[in-house]
């Protein structure tokens, strides 16, 4: 179980980096290296998409899968392919209004 602290840390390390005015790339390997401190993992894959076409615009690859592509349109299938409710197309579908 992650501490409290810790979870703080890497919020404020995420704040920063957010404000920091880096480069997408830049962003995303200083994000998911402070995420890994709090949420460990071999490997970590993030994309990005247009929000008013909900079209995947890029994908990057951290630690273990980086380099590793042959699972590709596996991947891409799964994620993409079909209707999940995890998927980012129902989570950005949703209506995220809270619950009073």
């Amino acid at each position: 179980m992650v501490s409290s602290l810790t979870t703080e840390r890497v919020r404020r390390d995420v704040e920063v980096v957010a404000h920091a005015g880096l480069g997408l790339d830049e962003f995303f390997a200083e994000t998911v290296e402070s995420l890994r401190r709090a949420v460990p993992v071999d490997a970590a894959c993030v994309a990005t998409f247009d929000p008013k076409t909900q079209m995947l615009t890029s994908a990057r690859k951290y630690g273990d899968l980086l380099g590793q592509d042959q699972r590709d349109p596996d991947f891409g299938l799964l994620e993409y392919g079909g209707c999940e409710p995890s998927s980012y197309r129902e989570l950005a579908s949703r209506n995220c209004e809270r619950s009073a």
